[in-house]
This record gives C-alpha cells, structure tokens and sequence, in this order.
C-alpha cells in the first residue's frame, strides 16, 4: 500500500527560526522523510547555510516559487501546478 505524500508549505527557509527548525527536527527523526515529504516554500532559498540546504541534505525535494512581490506571484502560479 502507498503512503500518501505530504507537503510542507512554508513562506521562507533562509533562515534558521523556530518554525522552520521545528520541520528540519521532524524531517530528521521521521523514517523514510524524503520517500514520503516534499517542501514547497513561497521564497528563494538564498545561497549558503540556511534550513532549506539541510532539509535538502537529508534528500527531502525542496521546491521553491521565488515570489519576492505581487508580479512575481501571478508568475508563480504556473509554477505552483507544474510542481
């Protein structure tokens, strides 16, 4: 029997705040997370340390929309289907 997907929507991974860390904890205790989660976050992921590079370390997908303003969302929207 398959196990349903989950997705994960949060607004930014850039940073390491409460939220974010709390959903790297869960990823990293969860067995088979990259079998079974996905992240869908609303910004880029900004080069260097940050909670998105290590949920992806754990080999969890990690898709981003890069909506930065209201332009960049009605772009994202094509986006958000494809994914």
């Amino acid at each position: 029997m398959n196990k349903a997907k989950i997705l994960h929507l949060v607004i930014d991974l850039s940073d390491f705040g409460g939220a974010e860390m709390t959903l790297l904890r869960y990823l990293s205790q969860t067995e088979a997370a990259a079998e079974h989660h996905a992240v869908l976050t609303l910004k880029a992921i900004k080069p260097g340390p940050s909670v998105g590079a290590e949920i992806m370390k754990l080999g969890v997908p990690v898709h981003s929309l890069s909506i930065s303003g209201a332009k960049s969302m009605l772009a994202a929207l094509p986006r958000l289907v494809q994914d």
